[in-house]
This record gives C-alpha cells, sequence and structure tokens, in this order.
C-alpha cells in the first residue's frame, strides 16, 4: 500500500494530500524532520535487511515526497543509506553464512558498471522523468507483491489452509 500510495503521487494519478500534511507540518522544524528521518532510517533498514529488497525504492520518495528534498538529493542520500545498509547486511549475512563470494566475485565488475551508468544517466535526465520512471517502477513492484500477497490469501483459503 506504501509503494502504491507513493508511486500514485509521483506519477500524479493521485496526490494524497490528507495524507502528506501532517508530516508536511511536522518538517517544517529541523527537529521533527530529523525524528522523523530517524525513525524512519531504521524501519526502513530493518525492512530493506530482513526483506532483501533495495532500500532506495522506498527511501527516496519518502525523502522527495515527505521531507521535500529535491530528487537528485532524495537519490544521492538514498545511496548513501544504501551503502551503508547493505554493507553492515553483509557481515550479518556472511557470519552466517549466507554469502556466496564466488557469484559475488562475478557479479561485482556489472554492479559497479551499472551504477556508473546509473548516476550518469540520473543526473542528465530532468527530474520530471525521473519521477516517472521510479513511479512505473514503484507501481510494477507494488503490484508484484500485492498479487503475491492474494494468491496467497486466495490459495490458503480455497485449500483450507488459513493461518490466524
Amino acid at each position: 500500500i506504501f509503494l502504491v500510495i507513493f508511486s500514485f503521487k509521483l506519477l500524479s494519478i493521485y496526490t494524497f494530500d490528507k495524507i502528506f500534511i501532517p508530516f508536511q507540518n511536522l518538517t517544517s522544524t529541523y527537529q521533527w524532520t530529523m525524528a522523523l528521518v530517524f525513525l524512519y532510517g531504521i524501519v526502513i533498514s530493518a525492512v530493506s535487511i530482513s526483506m532483501g529488497v533495495g532500500g532506495g525504492l522506498i527511501t527516496v520518495p519518502f525523502l522527495h515526497i515527505v521531507i521535500n528534498l529535491p530528487m537528485n538529493h532524495a537519490m544521492a542520500i538514498s545511496l548513501s543509506s544504501v551503502a551503508v545498509i547493505s554493507f553492515i547486511g553483509s557481515i550479518v549475512f556472511r557470519k552466517r553464512r549466507y554469502c556466496d563470494f564466488l557469484i559475488i566475485k562475478k557479479t561485482i565488475l556489472y554492479c559497479i558498471l551499472g551504477a556508473i551508468i546509473g548516476a550518469w544517466t540520473s543526473s542528465y535526465l530532468p527530474v520530471s522523468i525521473l519521477k516517472y520512471i521510479l513511479g512505473i517502477l514503484l507501481l510494477f513492484i507494488a503490484s508484484k507483491y500485492l498479487f503475491a500477497y492474494l494468491n496467497k490469501i486466495i490459495f490458503r483459503n480455497k485449500y483450507g489452509i488459513i493461518n490466524n
């Protein structure tokens, strides 16, 4: 639902202004903005590490829509925070022996190349196009999660496997 709301707002399908007005009032002062970012950072870190999803998909819209940062600034801050989240998560997963270093060695060059191309491309694209691309991507990912969840519920109900 969170991803759908942000994708609709980025795509200007629906603004959800009533949802964001309380946050915009809070973010008018620096102290409340930092408190909101602090709490959000903890939640996003936990969610992105536990689910294995990129925290940037959630952090960029949050920083841009709720905190009112320009899109390019939100992307830069998100990338910095995701680097820290990924590093710490990788250390934890390495200690649990989940990391396959052969695959990491084979993909690292392509990841670096993709990061350079992505950063270069996004620095030259207009913000309106960046918002549109991110909005479409968020809507696609949200739809996949929603359909998977609904399919799980329907499957459980169809075969009588109901938990809770």
